[in-house]
Parts: C-alpha cells; structure tokens; sequence
C-alpha cells in the first residue's frame, strides 16, 4: 500500500489544528444580532437581513405582532433607516439606535427599543422648497438619501440639499453617530467637473450645477471613500448622471469625479434611491436605450443586484429582468448577446426588488403597477421565467419598499415585508405586509388588519423597511418613523434541520440537528457543558429538547435556535415527536420522521450549499484558489450516519476505538467514486464522522466539482462541491 493511503487509513483525523477552523460552523451559529449601515442592507443592495434571529412566520400574526410605537419628526423620511446596536451615548448609556433623515434636513438618533426623546437631533440647514423642482409629492427637498455609517470609525456620512440667498447648495456631512458632531473636515461642499465636450464646458471641462440635480441614490462607502450620486428632478433641465468619491477620513478631499453623459445629457443616477452596488468595474446598456429614452422607460429605474454566483440582476420600467455576467457585462451591443438571460417578468415597472440567496434556488421579488407580488425562483444559472409564487393582494402604483429577512438557514422563517399604496395616481397611505418568502400566498398580516393599533401613515416611496433584531423601522410621509414589533412572544418549534445540509425531513439516530423556532433558549449563546465523566449535558442554560421524551444531549442554544444530538433511542421508530422545554416552559410538539441515514455534508459558510468544508491532503482548505489534485486524498465531514459499530453513546465525544457507520458510505465526486480510505467518528466531535475519500483520476478537473455522500440508500444534500486540478 502506498505511504499516504497507510496514513490515510491509520490517522484518520490528522489535521487537527486546521480542522477546527474548517468545521467552525458545527458549533458557532451566525450572530444574534446585526447592524444595518447602508440603504438596501449592504453593498450587493439585495434588500435581505440574512441574520433576523427573532422574527418569523411562527410569531409574525396579528396576534403577538403590531405596532409598538411611532417616533415624531421633523419631515417626511425618505431615506432608508439606519440601526447600530450597543451606542454608548455620552452621559446617556449605551443603547441600540436607529438613525433616520428626513427632507427637512434632520439627522435623529433615536433609542431603538423604546419610545422616548431623540438621543440626539442636528438640523444641517434650510431644505429647497419642492415647488423650485416641479416636485409634486415632495414639499421641501433636503436629505433625500439614504446615509451610510462606518462602524470602525463610528461616523454617519450624510448629503444635505440646501438653498441659501438664492443659490443650491449640496453638502457632505461626517457626523459622530454618539453625538451627531461633525468629523473629519466636514461639513464639505459637493462641487466637480470632468472632462467634456457638452456645450457649457470650459477648457475640456464641465461643471457640476447643484440646481439640476437630485442626491436620490443611497451612499456608498467603500474602501474608505464615500461616493455620492446624483440624478435629475422630474427630467426637467440641463441634467446629467454624476458619482464623485470622497476621502472618508477627510471629506474635503474628492477623490473622483465621473460624468455618465461626458458627449451629450440625461444618463442621471436615480435607481428609485437604491444605492449603487459594489464592486463591479463594467458596464451595460441596452441595445434599445435610445427607444427606452424616448418613452421614458428608464432602464435605471431600480439599482442592480449583485448574487453570489457572480451575476447581476437589473430591470426597469418596462419589467424585463436581466441577468448579466459581473466580470463581462459587455457593454452596448446589437442584438443584447452579451446578457446571459432577459424576459419580461411582470408589466410596468420595475423600480425596486428584493433578492434572498436562498440556498439551492435563490428568489428574486418584484411587483408592477396594479398587480401582486410576484417572485422569481433561480433554477441553475438561470432565473425561472414564470413566478413560482405570488401573493393574493394587488396595490397600486409601484412605489414598495422591499426587504426579506431570514434566520440564516432557517428556511421556514424567511419573510418578505413589502411597504405599498392602493392608490394609482400618486403616493398615498401606506400598508405594511408581511409574507412568508416562501409562499406569498400566505400573507401573515399587515398593518390594516387591525388599522387603529397598527395603522402606518403616508407611504414613503419606493424606501425599504429596516429589520433589525426584532423590530421593523418603517418610514413615512407623515412625518414619523413607525416602529414594529412583538408584542407577545410564545415558546414555538419552525423546523428541525440537519445541521450540515440545513435541510428539513426525517431525522437519523445520533444525527447532529437544529431545532429552530421563538423562546427557545436565553437571548446570548451557551454552549455545550461536559460533565467530569466527559458526557455532553441535556440541560444547557436552562434548555432541554425531547425527542418522544428523552431529553438529547445538546452543543448551543439561544432563543431562535438548538443544536442538539437526535437520541440513539429513535431507532427503529416511524415518527418522533420534538419539544423545547426552556425555563420549565414547554413548546407544542413537532412532528418529523426518522430514517436510518440522513447523510448531511458540511460546508464551510453554513449554509450547506457551495464550497464544502474540505481538507487537501497537505493539511490545507480545499477553495478555488486551492484545489485538491487528482490522485490526492481528501477529507469530507458529515452527520446522520445513523448508527455505529461500536455503539457510540450520543452524548460522548468519539471514544476508542473509533466508531464507524454501519451502513456502507460511498463519496461521489465530479460523477466519478471514491475509493474510500476511512469513514467513521471525527475524534473529538459529537455525532459527527470524517471521510478520507481519493480523489479519482477521472475528475473532471474545476473550482465547483459536485461532490455527494451515500450513506446505506439516503444521499447527501445537492450543491456542495469541492475545487479539483
């Protein structure tokens, strides 16, 4: 036997102080709590919080859910809300703020969980009438942008339109988010000019004009500079698109300045006030740009989405959806042949769009005028062309707010929250409603279900709610920020998971699971306690799960989710029934089945999707830039390989000798079978096995090679994959 295959087969765990880092997802869940510091949740602009760990379709009903209070302003709000946990406020403590702006130039800083006095105000100057910009909705035009806030510095970065004795004036503000002082050199003019031959120009360059020209699009902040851009007011004047960059550690120095019409006018950046996405250096315009000029069906009528899979997602007033490759979007050419997808989705218009990376099949969401919500499942590389799911309501003109929010994996508690008007002609009062992402059919309230508790005001067009660890931040037009959130909570089951693949269904005995759900467990993380004896605990920070009454030894919980090991006792059994006990309060049971094998891979970002969490044979991280060679051993880590010879007790760590499954295990990677060097317990884990696989020859050498584990006759989770040369 070759020198490696012996090592292979007698040290099947010899990488220890890599693995820890590879199979961090088994014990450390994503964190309880998250910030938003930018308009759309982030730089891709995907309008999805990832990480809402307290609200889901278990809790979100109009009998625990509503409105808890409203916070007065000073104007209409049509910046996206802003949320920054643990603030310490000089002489006021620490806190959870939430930050919103409104057209009458107020930045506020507000206590984020309870109704009470701004923890700080700043006016940043008299906002211009709207009537100077033929602006029929709008009675004064100041901060009409979402901010951007640096957490690492603590500063909010915030445009303000003023006019003073006559002149338009646009100013960048660095505020300190603790005190709402200037920083950094601020407050700046915003002021350029770029290279030009449009008539105006001096010497090869052309001025920017502050008085033809709206700061709609949200802020970006990226690698220390702030861009800023900017569009027209009602396609009146002598516009043009505008993105200037300035220094984020000192706002007087501009950085860049870039004329998206430097041979003609128009091209403004609007996006419907999405921010602009990053970090992509090319570009695209269709090939019918000017027709879409002419009827003013503006093709950047919603700001583009950037996925995972290295694509673009944009669309525009006349409903067609594109998909576009980010590292070649192929500029203008006849006949679009460069787009990798494009079909009409939904009628006029799109101007805003949530997108949730769902593992396995990301969703797309978009609603046109006069209809329902509709959403676009991605099946492959490429988006369904029919919605798989939409929702049962119809509103008016297309002026939503979009974002989802979801529990990581959690599946189940993914929702779609959409702010919308009923009317046709223009903005009016507003609804806010929630979905479940998965099913828009179901809508699991909104705020006119009970109009006199949870009534919303004005809608603020086109502007995305803020979930933020709990609560939902809306804006209005009427002069307030309206905070949502539970009024009651319960003690519910949403799901049981594997806790590699994150899939739900059956259950395996000794198979590492989540159980996801509300009032679960204390609000901070606890982990698995050991006993003198080494024996894992079935009580952790007050915490139990039953499986049919016995309780099951546990790794972590906290109150949205349990990572606990399904007894060896279900064994044999057709069903099982799950219960939470926590504090000596019960949840109702939930139902799943039991399999012998319910093999689960592990992946290195959680979500049981993409890159699995693999080691090459020179001890480092198969990636892309890293691949395992052909010929070469690799190692795979799963769960749910039902039971072992010998025995392996459920609530101990691997013991000696090492426990292996007692059905067969197979490894398939690229479509090619793995001679199998090892399979069994991972010493020093629970519930969890290695599998030291060879790489076979005949692979087909790329960085995303399929790679699947059967297990007697179940099959891991599709979409995990592994880089091979």
């Amino acid at each position: 036997m070759h020198e490696d295959l012996k090592k292979a087969v007698q040290h099947p765990f010899h990488w220890p102080c890599t693995i820890f880092f590879v199979l961090a997802p088994l014990a450390i869940p994503a964190p309880a709590q998250v910030n938003v510091l930018t308009a759309n949740y982030g730089n891709a602009r995907t309008n999805a919080n990832l990480n809402e760990t307290v609200l889901s379709p278990l809790n979100v009903n109009a009998g625990q859910f509503g409105k808890l209070f409203s916070l007065p302003v000073g104007g209409y709000i049509n910046g996206q809300p802003l949320y920054v946990q643990n603030v310490a406020i000089p002489g006021k403590g620490t806190h959870n703020v939430v930050y919103a702006v409104t057209l009458h130039n107020d930045v506020y800083a507000f206590d984020a969980d309870t109704q009470q006095s701004p923890l700080w105000h700043v006016n940043l100057g008299s906002p211009v009438p709207g009537p100077d910009y033929q602006v029929a909705d709008l009675p004064e035009i100041g901060i009409l942008s979402t901010p951007v806030i640096d957490d690492t510095t603590n500063t909010i970065y915030v445009v303000a339109h003023t006019k003073e004795t006559g002149n338009y004036i646009y100013r960048l503000h660095a505020l300190d988010i603790a005190t709402g002082e200037e920083k950094f050199g601020g407050p700046t003019i915003v002021v350029g000019s770029a290279p030009s031959q449009n008539a105006g120009s001096h010497n090869g360059q052309y001025s920017f004009d502050a008085s033809q020209h709206l700061q709609r699009p949200g802020l970006l902040l990226l690698n220390n500079i702030v861009y800023i851009a900017f569009g027209s007011h009602s396609d009146t004047g002598n516009f043009h698109g505008w993105l200037m960059g300035y220094n984020a550690a000192n706002i007087q120095q501009q950085t860049s300045v870039l004329l998206t019409s430097a041979h003609g006018w128009g091209a403004s950046i609007w996006q419907g006030g999405r921010g602009p996405a990053a970090d992509v250096t090319d570009w695209f315009t269709p090939d019918n740009w000017q027709t879409l000029d002419d009827m003013d069906n503006d093709f950047g009528s919603c700001g583009p989405v950037l996925t995972n899979a290295g694509t673009v997602i944009a669309g525009g007033k006349e409903g067609i959806l594109h998909l576009l490759d980010s590292q070649n979007m192929g500029h203008s050419q006849a006949g679009n042949g460069q787009v990798l997808q494009r079909f009409q989705a939904i009628g006029f218009g799109i101007f805003n769009m949530a997108y949730w990376e769902r593992a396995g099949s990301p969703i797309v969401y978009v609603r046109a005028y006069n209809d329902a919500v509709k959403a676009f499942r991605m099946h492959g590389s490429q988006l369904e062309t029919k919605p798989f799911t939409q929702s049962s309501f119809t509103a008016g003109l297309p002026f939503d707010g979009m974002a989802v929010s979801v529990d990581g994996a959690a599946q189940f508690s993914a929702i779609l929250w959409v702010t919308a008007t009923a009317k046709t002609d223009n903005s009016g009062p507003g609804v806010l409603h929630a979905f479940s992402a998965s099913d828009l059919s179901k809508e699991l309230w909104n705020s006119n279900m009970n109009s006199s508790r949870d009534g919303l005001g004005s809608l603020a067009k086109f502007t995305a709610p803020t979930i933020a660890n709990g609560k939902v931040y809306v804006p209005t037009f009427s002069n307030r920020l309206v905070v949502y959130g539970l009024m009651t909570q319960k003690k519910l089951i949403g799901d049981v998971v594997n806790s590699a693949s994150s899939l739900s269904g059956p259950v395996a005995p000794g198979e590492l699971v989540v159980v996801y759900g509300s009032g679960l467990g204390p609000a901070a993380l606890a982990g698995a306690q050991l006993d003198s004896s080494g024996h894992l605990s079935d009580n952790v920070a007050g915490t139990q799960v039953l499986f049919n009454g016995v309780a099951a030894p546990l790794i972590y919980t906290r109150a949205d989710q349990v990572a606990a090991i399904v007894p060896n006792g279900v064994s044999g059994q057709q069903s099982v029934q799950v219960q939470v006990k926590y504090q000596g309060q019960s949840t109702p049971t939930f139902s799943t089945t039991v399999a012998d094998t319910v093999p689960g891979l592990f992946t290195l970002d959680q979500s049981g999707q993409g890159q699995g969490a693999v080691l090459n044979q020179d001890n480092s991280i198969n990636s892309t830039a890293n691949p395992a060679a052909r010929g070469s051993i690799v190692s795979l880590w799963a769960t749910g390989q039902g039971q072992s010879d010998p025995d392996w007790a459920d609530d101990v760590l691997a013991p000696s000798p090492l426990p292996q499954p007692k059905n067969k295990v197979n490894v398939n990677i690229g479509g090619q079978w793995a001679q199998i060097l090892y399979a069994g317990a991972a010493p020093g884990l629970a519930a969890v096995i290695q599998v030291n696989a060879k790489v076979p020859y005949g692979t087909k050498p790329g960085s995303k090679v399929p790679v699947v584990m059967r297990i007697g006759n179940a099959t891991s989770q599709a979409g995990v994959t592994i880089a091979v040369r």
